[in-house]
């Protein structure tokens, strides 16, 4: 038995997690791997990195430029704006857009990534092979983006272009029709008679596939969520018939 509620979906969603350091408290002197240590051999310093930019602030020998924050700035105020499960109020809220936000951001992420970075090397932790790997993979990664950055930098496309190309896509911009449905699965044509009736009586469908559904679907009142068309497997042919038949309209029962 299917409960049913119909939507077509469109387009192409982005979702975005941002996330914030905020794995240290205040006073580094409490963190074991940052304490003083008697009789240790001399400190590893980063290796000199030439600065290209504004120098504000600077941990051991790694400089952080204006135009570095400005620039993470920037990607984190995208991956917020991009975000669609907070409102305008959330993203707002969210959004590094003042002097002091900006140098909370300063002290909370670059300047403890630096000291993080610090406290790495220290420990030789930038000669474990897996890490070596990481980055090689990393820079590869780079350049190739740097590398097509510069081929479409030039690159103009018009309007009249844009509207063209989806007009001659438009399958690729349409997502296949999903449904929303509930299920109750039942092992006898007995139980099957007696849940139907009851529905036909007016019970609620959730209560009910909770009460009698026998899949892992009844403790969320047989809900299933979306559901496109084979998405299940060939072995559920019979369902899809169902699920997407024309007769099953949004808030009816199979």
């Amino acid at each position: 038995m299917i409960n049913l509620a119909k939507t077509n979906i469109w387009g192409i969603f982005l979702f975005s997690t941002v996330f914030m350091s905020s794995i240290i408290g205040a006073g580094c002197d409490k963190i074991d791997f940052l304490k003083p240590k008697p009789a240790a051999p001399a400190k590893t310093q980063s290796p000199a990195i030439a600065v290209k930019g504004t120098v504000i602030a600077k941990v051991d020998n790694i400089p952080i430029t204006l135009e570095e924050l400005d620039r993470q700035i920037t990607l984190y105020n995208g991956i917020v704006d991009q975000n669609r499960e907070w409102n305008d109020e959330q993203k707002k809220a969210a959004k590094i857009d003042t002097r002091e936000k900006k140098l909370n951001y300063l002290k909370d992420l670059l300047i403890r990534q630096a000291v993080f970075n610090q406290a790495a090397m220290d420990r030789g932790l930038d000669r474990k092979p897996e890490v070596g790997e990481i980055l090689d993979r990393y820079k590869i990664a780079l350049l190739a983006q740097e590398m097509q950055n510069e081929i479409v930098k030039n690159i103009e496309v018009s309007s009249a272009e844009i509207e063209e190309a989806y007009n001659n896509n438009k399958n690729l911009f349409k997502e296949p029709e999903a449904r929303k449905a509930r299920e109750i699965v039942i092992r006898t044509e007995d139980e099957a008679k007696q849940a139907l009736i009851e529905l036909l009586q007016g019970g609620d469908f959730a209560s009910i596939a909770q009460s009698r559904s026998i899949t892992g679907s009844a403790k969320n009142g047989g809900d299933l969520g979306f559901i496109k068309r084979g998405q299940k497997g060939e072995q559920f042919a019979g369902f899809d018939d169902i699920v997407f038949s024309p007769a099953l309209q949004a808030g009816s029962v199979s």
